[in-house]
């Protein structure tokens, strides 16, 4: 998950990706998509789900219940070469 971190925020808690084509930013440390509000809600027990994901605790497990459920899938983990 470090990589991961690294190549997704350069490990910046706090990053926001720009608005993508579903309405919502990549979010946190592991850049976690907007769009997965049921997950985090569920996960995080918070309403407010892109604050919640800026809190990097929160942006942990719901990477690791994505992990679980997906793998790597969710995320580019190589560098395309």
């Amino acid at each position: 998950m470090s990589h991961i971190a690294y190549r997704e925020s350069r490990c910046n808690p706090k990053s926001l990706s720009a608005i993508r084509s579903n309405g919502r930013p990549d979010v946190g440390l592991l850049q976690i998509q907007g769009s997965w509000f049921t997950v985090t809600q569920q996960v995080c027990k918070k309403q407010d789900v892109i604050k919640a994901l800026l809190n990097a605790r929160c942006n942990v497990k719901v990477a690791y219940y994505l992990y679980k459920h997906g793998g790597l899938g969710h995320w580019r983990a190589t560098s395309g070469k």
